[in-house]
């Protein structure tokens, strides 16, 4: 489809050549500083006349255009200019311009490279052509340069010149004289191909301060515009429902029923599945210097209207109907609805510090590292004239979904765990930044006096005007009051930046909704006082969530702080919070097969593009399930370059639905095109969702708590035989399914019942619908024996490898001296044979550790604790060595030494198989108040409890010096100066290691506050630092683990429950990050112990990188489901 008028221009325009008018002429020597609105419209604030000059210093490059000239084929525009300084530290350009809009110009500028790229002084004659920059060397546009001089001109800052661009029919000219009159530089571009071939004398600037004196400008040969009211093409619905509602000729928002909805301009039903970043100029690399995507693109298609069309159709057949955020407009109009997303916060913060809240110290902005200075006065009138420049004509577009207001602002300042960290940044500001006024003048609205302010926040300001001119902060000892007031302000701060935005919008534009500004995120503490306001001003409340799957269960969740969350319960946090409907509009899950690095980006990493599809299809249907969300946006459209987009936002990750090449990765379209197809059935509930429950005595409850009646065939396995049975289960009713006879034989047994094994059905949610039980029936004969019996199974439908298994005594309900018959109690299998174990008996409870042999999918072993008999006697497999708090550890695969001067460290070295592969210590992640990461800085006591199959230590650590502190690292890798000290603090962890295998377990036992003061521990970590093959600089960060290629080892963790997050990462300076930690959140007062549940992690050493690991990380996964259980004493 095709909108009958021109979509860059954004109206229709008819030319005539009038030929017979008399030619403009202007001459400006700027005495009058009152007569500059009347002559210049600028794009924005910032041009000033002072001094016989006009001036803009601010870093955005703006345009100030010649008011009353009219559009022109021949066109001169000249003015003596002068560079005093650099305001920014990009690009910096300045000189004359002819002018259409910001998508079609020419400008004649010098231009000053960035500060990182030495600064350079050079001059161009650019052209911008449809919003494509350097047009005039495009292939699709590519123009005939015309021979000049001055090419090794270079300018200066202080020096006049005369700056001058002239274009003819034929072509362009730039000419730049010094000040006595000697062209320095000439050059230009015959038009000999599609250019901007008209305009307007204008001026443009950005990042210098710049003066302009002496202007003058003529146009001959007009063009006359006439503007008429656009059209555009006819809204088609995508996919027509049943549901219907008003037809009001745009999208909006209901809610029917208690499920919101969009409905389209006919009326129809609609939920928005989209995908971001459908550009065919995607993604710029800054090493390669070019886009390698676009680069294929061209090669493929060859012009960029042939690779729209193939790229929409595409997305049709995969089921998507929705080009989300950074979409090129040449997708438009051909059977996609598309959303704009406005940028407005973003684009104020670049006109410098009076401009923004938070920006970060390397002035150099990444997504979620700037705030706009909402007080400024300038605010809502750049936001309006923004807005009526780009947006106002498309009022009336029926195929624009919406508009988003901005994407991933810094709403925490520069702290994401409190909820006033904007506040906070204010506080820092000088007197006269207008958000410091701003706060100053709302404090006094609540405490018209400086004592009464000080009464409430337990503060000693001496006045209003001191905490004005501080800019270190400011705050009290009564906490809950001041953090009480400062999140108040950052209430305000969000009322104002959404009703300012939204409403220079709806001025313009009452037709279409408001869709959020994409929180990043959206669960840290900043967000609390947010979303409140967002639901206020917009229809849809947007937010970024890059959440996890679990690969085993399918329940989708994220790390919180304190531990974690499903997505389907945050996410009604957050509707709970804004009472408006939701859309998510980032999501996605790189994985590592993709031969892309994957190091940089959001998102949980996967190994192979199976795991990732599956996270897509258990995503998506969970989006699609909630009744409050209405969109979904996959993140996205092509995948990043190997070598990252720039240095300063390196992302390099395979989140594309297409690669580079711009083919698609099959096994994710493919189940797009499946699970897409589905949103509207999941949405509106008319599903069966299948839940299966295990019952009393091996008994399975099957309920269907969908809406429609459900026809499954629901599998029984049971110890590993399987068997299938169709069933008719009415909407919420339900069935009960009885144990296979095999399960009365005696002994133990493992039962599973799998509801809609091969997902036929429909559903929102499949992580219920599988339930296994294990049970254990009497009569085994192995004689009359005081005994125990205690069942191992593998409840999963892969295999579990052999290894040692742990029984818990207190789990135990033999009443049994278990000190006093040590030595006296053996373990048999079924079939009467010895087993290796051994009883360890630690001080918080004993634990009896069985080696098993490897089980099949839903099958277990039966074994029984033979109490009055003696154990057959078995070496250790594990040689060991202790001088004091120093050891080795052989276990003939890895070799781990601790020195007794070696500081808190666990392990100072690990080995495998003779390799270096690094250390691993423990970590606290303390707040008092400043952030630490810090270890302990010397072990007290060792103890070791050694047996037949297996080796523990028990190991209490200190800090009771300094210790070695990790503070906060900025992008840039460089950390923060540490203010205070960190807090003492003892830490017990117990290591185990087992004979032969290529790994130890860890575990967190307690952390107890030696200091005598109270401080917050957030986390407690462990890491394993690496320095495989003695040289850890080059060892890669792959999401769980470290990778070096040279020796071909890696070295990282498996988390076996989703409580303890694993994620390994450097820093920009090169800096390792091993993290493997679980979130607290607890305050230690002085003499506070934290005892945490022992919940193991594997560490260990793989010979390889992708598939190695992934089987590896796969087996001790599948170890982690087993089910160990204990039943009554038996003497028959």
């Amino acid at each position: 489809m095709r909108s009958v008028l021109s979509l860059t221009l954004l109206l229709a325009i008819l030319f005539t050549l009038a030929a017979a008018d008399a030619p403009f002429t202007f001459k400006d020597e700027l005495s009058d500083a009152a007569s500059f609105s009347y002559i210049w419209k600028p794009t924005s604030f910032g041009w000033k006349v002072a001094s016989g000059a006009l001036t803009y210093t601010l870093p955005p490059r703006e345009f100030a255009v010649l008011r009353n000239a009219p559009l022109g084929r021949e066109v001169s525009v000249s003015a003596a200019m002068t560079l005093r300084e650099a305001t920014g530290a990009e690009w910096k350009t300045a000189g004359v311009s002819i002018f259409i809009d910001k998508k079609n110009f020419w400008h004649l500028a010098l231009v000053e490279s960035p500060d990182t790229q030495g600064k350079k002084h050079f001059v161009e004659l650019v052209e911008m052509l449809e919003g494509n920059w350097l047009a005039q060397g495009a292939k699709e546009s590519r123009l005939t340069p015309v021979p000049g001089t001055g090419s090794a001109f270079v300018w200066e800052y202080g020096k006049p010149y005369r700056m001058t661009l002239e274009m003819t029919t034929n072509g362009i000219t730039g000419i730049i004289t010094a000040e006595d009159g000697t062209v320095v530089w000439k050059s230009g571009y015959a038009f000999t191909a599609k250019a901007v071939t008209y305009g307007k004398p204008s001026l443009d600037s950005g990042g210098f301060a710049t003066e302009y004196r002496s202007l003058s400008a003529a146009v001959k040969n007009t063009v006359t515009i006439t503007e008429v009211a656009r059209t555009y093409p006819g809204y088609t619905s995508l996919t027509p429902q049943k549901l219907t509602g008003k037809a009001t000729g745009f999208f909006r928002v209901e809610n029917i029923g208690g499920r919101w909805w969009v409905f389209d301009p006919n009326g129809s039903a609609f939920f928005g599945i989209g995908t971001d970043h459908i550009n065919y100029r995607s993604h710029f690399c800054e090493a390669l210097g070019y886009a390698p995507y676009h680069s294929n693109a061209v090669k493929k298609y060859g012009t960029e209207e042939k690779w729209a069309d193939a790229s929409v159709s595409r997305l049709k057949e995969w089921n998507f109907n929705l080009a989300g955020a950074g979409s090129g407009k040449s997708v438009f109009y051909k059977g996609l609805t598309h959303a704009i997303e406005t940028g407005l916060g973003g684009a104020f913060c670049r006109f410098g510090d009076d401009y923004v809240l938070t920006y970060p110290t390397n002035k150099k902005p990444t997504p979620g590292s700037f705030f706009p200075n909402v007080f400024h006065p300038e605010f809502r009138a750049f936001c309006e004239l923004s807005v009526e420049e780009r947006y106002a004509k498309d009022k009336n577009d029926p195929w624009l979904f919406g508009y988003f207001l901005d994407n991933e602002l810094a709403w925490y300042g520069k702290d994401q765990r409190i909820t006033y960290g904007l506040t906070e940044e204010t506080l820092k500001k000088p007197a006269s930044h207008p958000a410091k006024t701003a706060l100053i003048d709302w404090l006094k609205n609540r405490y018209p006096s400086v004592e009464q302010l000080n009464a409430a926040w337990g503060a000693t300001a001496p006045s209003y005007e001191a905490i004005r001119a501080g800019t270190n902060g400011f705050t009290g000892k009564n906490t809950v009051t001041v953090e009480h007031d400062k999140t108040d302000f950052v209430r305000l701060i969000a009322d104002k930046y959404f009703e300012i935005i939204s409403s220079s919008i709806r001025k313009f534009d009452k037709n279409h909704m408001i869709l959020g500004c994409r929180f990043a995120g959206g669960a840290s503490p900043a967000y609390e006082p947010v979303w409140e306001a967002a639901g206020k001003y917009c229809d849809i409340v947007t937010f970024n969530y890059y959440g996890s799957v679990d690969l085993d269960t399918g329940v989708t969740f994220t790390h919180i702080s304190g531990g974690t969350m499903t997505l389907p319960d945050l996410f009604t946090k957050f509707h709970g919070l804004a009472k408006r409907p939701l859309m998510i509009t980032e999501w996605a899950f790189p994985a590592y097969d993709s031969g892309l690095p994957c190091k940089h980006g959001a998102g949980m990493r996967v190994n192979t593009q199976t795991e990732r599809s599956y996270c897509y299809e258990v995503y998506q249907k969970m989006i699609f399930g909630l009744p409050f969300m209405v969109g979904s946006d996959y993140f996205m459209w092509g995948d990043e370059p190997a070598l990252g987009i720039s240095a300063n936002f390196p992302e390099d990750s395979n989140y594309g639905l297409v690669n580079e090449q711009d083919e698609p990765w099959e096994l994710l379209v493919k189940t797009a095109t499946r699970v897409n197809a589905m949103a509207y059935q999941i949405h509106a509930g008319n599903t069966t969702e299948l839940s299966v429950t295990a019952g009393a005595n091996g008994t399975f409850t099957v309920e269907n708590r969908g809406n429609i009646s459900a026809k499954a065939d629901i599998t029984l396995v049971t110890d590993g035989v399987a068997s299938v049975k169709s069933f008719t289960i009415d909407a919420k009713k339900s069935i009960s399914i009885p144990p296979d006879t095999a399960a009365k034989k005696p002994g133990g047994h493992v039962l599973a019942c799998i509801a809609d094994k091969n997902g036929t059905l429909v559903e929102a949610d499949r992580s219920d619908n599988i339930a296994s039980a294990v049970i254990y029936t009497p009569g085994a004969v192995i004689g009359a024996r005081k005994r125990i019996p205690f069942v191992i199974a593998n409840t999963s439908s892969k295999p579990m490898p052999d290894g040692v298994r742990v029984i818990r005594i207190s789990n135990i309900a033999a009443a049994v001296d278990w000190k006093s018959v040590k030595d006296n109690i053996r373990v048999i299998d079924a079939g009467n044979n010895d087993t290796a174990f051994q009883i360890d008996l630690f001080p918080e409870g004993g634990e009896i550790a069985v080696t098993t042999k490897k089980l099949a999918a839903y099958t277990c072993e039966t074994f029984f604790i033979v109490v009055g008999e003696m154990p057959k006697q078995v070496k250790p497999g594990i040689a060991f060595e202790q001088t004091g708090n120093a050891y080795t550890i052989d276990n003939g695969v890895l070799k781990m030494t601790k020195a007794e001067t070696g500081g808190g460290s666990i392990f100072d070295r690990i080995e495998m198989n003779g390799t270096e592969a690094g250390k691993f210590l423990p970590l606290i992640w303390q707040s008092s108040p400043q952030n630490f990461w810090v270890g302990p800085d010397r072990i007290e006591s060792v103890t070791a409890y050694q047996g037949a199959v297996r080796l523990t230590l028990d190991i209490t650590a200190v800090l009771s010096g300094a210790g070695d502190v990790t503070t906060e690292v900025d992008k840039d890798g460089k950390f923060a100066k540490a203010q205070t000290s960190p807090k003492k603090f003892r830490i017990r962890s117990r290591i185990s290691v087992y004979p032969g295998k290529n790994y130890f377990t860890a575990a967190w036992l307690s952390v107890e506050n030696i200091d005598t003061t109270a401080w917050k521990m957030n986390s407690y970590f462990f890491h394993a630092t690496a320095n495989i093959g003695g040289d850890g600089k080059d060892d890669e960060a792959k999401k769980n683990r470290w990778y070096d290629a040279t020796n071909d080892l890696s070295y990282g963790a498996v988390s076996p429950v989703k409580e303890i997050a694993v994620n390994f990462w450097k820093d920009k300076g090169g800096g390792q990050h091993p993290d493997i930690f679980r979130s607290v959140g607890l305050d230690l007062a002085p003499g506070v112990k934290y005892a945490e549940p022992q919940i193991p992690v594997y560490v260990g050493c793989v010979k390889g990188d992708l598939e190695p690991w992934a089987a590896f990380e796969q087996t001790l996964k599948s170890s982690s489901t087993m089910s160990i259980l204990t039943f009554s004493l038996e003497t028959k």
